[in-house]
Parts: C-alpha cells; sequence; structure tokens
C-alpha cells in the first residue's frame, strides 16, 4: 500500500500512533480498485510491521496492524452489498521470522 504513499504504512512508533490516517484510505481505495474483478480470491495485510518492533516486544505495533484487517473487514461488510458483488475475505500473513 505504500508504495506510491509513504505515509500510507503501519509506522515504527508504538500504538496507537503507528497507524497514519491516510493507511485507512489508501486499503479502501485498493479494495475499490480490485474487487469488482472475479478473480481477487482475497485481501491480506502483511505483518512485516512486527519486524519493528523492540526486542521482547511484538505487541509494540501489532494493534495498529489489527485496527487496519478490522477496518478493511468493515469497510468491505459495508460496501458489499452495493459496490462489490460478492464476499472477499481480508486475513493477516503472517511470517515466523525465528525460523529464518
Amino acid at each position: 500500500l505504500a508504495h506510491d504513499c509513504p505515509t500510507c504504512a503501519v509506522t515504527k512508533d508504538k500504538s496507537p500512533k503507528c497507524y497514519p490516517p491516510e493507511l485507512k484510505l489508501q486499503g479502501q481505495q485498493v479494495i475499490q480498485a480490485f474487487a469488482k474483478y472475479s478473480n481477487t480470491l482475497a485481501f491480506s495485510g502483511g505483518n512485516e510491521v512486527n519486524n519493528f518492533a523492540p526486542a521482547d516486544q511484538e505487541e509494540w505495533n501489532a494493534p495498529c496492524q489489527k485496527k487496519f484487517l478490522r477496518d478493511m473487514r468493515e469497510y468491505l461488510e459495508s460496501t458489499c452489498s452495493t459496490a462489490f458483488p460478492r464476499k472477499i475475505p481480508v486475513g493477516l500473513v503472517s511470517a515466523d521470522a525465528a525460523r529464518d
């Protein structure tokens, strides 16, 4: 989401400051652009933001990631019947960095 909008990503800041207002709008715009295609299977949010957390404080900015996913699910649910032809799930892509 942040490739063309540097402030549209969960930041390194501690929650709740890690969720910039531009991120929600950018997520909604991506959903609007892709939800109309029948081959869009799902939307996902990555957990790379957890790599920004201080050691032994994984919860540092994870609440912002959860809030973003919750906001995107609510957006899809509220617009599904009018704007999008079907329900599309939103999930979290999680990496097990300890196994690298």
